[in-house]
C-alpha cells in the first residue's frame, strides 16, 4: 500500500493529473481486500478488516473534500470516476452483506459453544407458563455411599 500523496500545490489548489479517480480506486482496493478476507471468516481475517475500511474511509474523506473545493472535473474525467463510483459502491454492497453474515455465523456459533441459559424467573419455563413447584426444604441431609 502507497503512502498519501500530498495533493495540496502551490498555493493549496489540488493538483488536476487525476487523483480523484486514484483515491476512488484506493478505497475501492481497500473494500476488495475487505471482501477477500471476509470470504472465510476467521477471527484474525475478522479483526485484520478494521484497518482496510479506514483506510477506504479516508480515500472517501479526501476524495469528497477535494470535489467540494476543487474545480470542476472535465466530461472525461468525470465519466471516469462516476464508472470507478458504481464499482466501489458493488464492492461495498458485498462488503456489507459478507459482515452481516460474518456476524450471523459468529453469533450462531456463540449460541452453540456457550452452555444454554434460563432466564426464566423460578417456578416458570422459558416459554413463560408456570412450571413444576420446587421440593420443599425438609431439613433433612441425605448423603449416599
Amino acid at each position: 500500500m502507497r503512502p498519501w500523496e500530498n495533493t495540496t500545490r502551490g498555493q493549496g489548489s489540488l493538483e488536476s493529473a487525476g487523483w480523484e479517480l486514484d483515491k476512488a480506486r484506493q478505497a475501492r482496493r481497500n473494500l476488495e481486500k475487505v471482501r477477500l478476507k471476509l470470504i472465510s471468516p476467521s477471527l484474525r481475517a475478522f479483526s485484520g478488516t478494521a484497518s482496510e475500511l479506514g483506510l477506504a474511509v479516508e480515500c472517501l474523506r479526501k476524495l469528497e473534500f477535494g470535489l467540494h473545493s476543487g474545480p470542476q472535473l472535465p466530461v472525461a474525467r468525470r465519466r471516469l470516476l462516476s464508472l470507478e463510483m458504481a464499482s466501489l459502491r458493488r464492492e461495498l454492497r458485498e462488503v456489507a452483506t459478507l459482515l452481516a453474515a460474518v456476524g450471523k455465523f459468529y453469533q450462531g456459533w456463540a449460541r452453540l459453544v456457550s452452555p444454554p441459559v434460563d432466564d426464566a424467573p423460578a417456578n416458570y419455563t422459558v416459554r413463560g407458563t408456570q412450571g413444576a413447584p420446587g421440593t420443599p426444604l425438609s431439613g433433612k441431609v441425605v448423603a449416599i455411599g
